[in-house]
């Protein structure tokens, strides 16, 4: 099935443009949301790639150039294509095998974390307004038709090295600021 990936806008930002990525109905919610976080990830690395190239030296001349794509070059098209809204209504799976390389292409690192980016620790996706039990199978929310699509949020902590997840929850945050869920009714 497809699912169509939804963040949150940050704070005085626009969110990043939403992506597709596939799974079978059959897996478990935990696998997609993993997936989900590696993707978004990714894409925030690329991202930050485009926006700040680091200087290189050409291999044929040894002089320091600068490094990242050049507005002319099929590397920078490809990335901008693929951090595009249109993409999910050209139905573009991101996939690890497509990013990664291109990444890579683009000079960026594929194990430094970029600002923004996701922890799979605390991480959840919801549907509807309900989180999905990460141990229950996507089937059990969307059925078991691998043809179907879904429009999903990607909800988790930043990754931050002075507030770790378990921060998050022992201060009670992490849960949005619409209640429980419960109460009279």
């Amino acid at each position: 099935m497809l699912l169509e990936v939804r963040l949150p806008a940050e704070a005085g930002v626009a969110p990043p443009a939403p992506f597709l990525c596939e799974a079978a109905s059959s897996v478990a919610v935990e696998v997609a949301l993993r997936d989900a976080v590696a993707l978004s990830n990714l894409r925030r690395r690329i991202s930050r790639a485009l926006a700040s190239p680091q200087p290189h030296r050409h291999a044929s001349t040894n002089v320091e150039v600068a490094a990242g794509p050049s507005l002319e070059s099929g590397d920078f098209s490809t990335a901008r294509e693929l951090l595009s809204p249109s993409n999910v209504r050209r139905k573009a799976i991101s996939t690890r095998a497509a990013l990664l390389p291109l990444l890579r292409s683009l000079g960026g690192d594929a194990d430094a974390a970029a600002p923004g980016e996701v922890s799979e620790e605390g991480a959840s996706l919801l549907f509807a307004g309900k989180t999905l039990e990460a141990d229950r199978p996507l089937s059990s929310y969307f059925g078991a038709n691998d043809k179907s699509k879904a429009v999903v949020t990607l909800c988790a902590p930043p990754l931050s090295p002075s507030l770790r997840p378990t921060d998050l929850a022992a201060a009670g945050g992490g849960g949005g600021d619409g209640g429980d869920g419960g109460g009279g009714g």
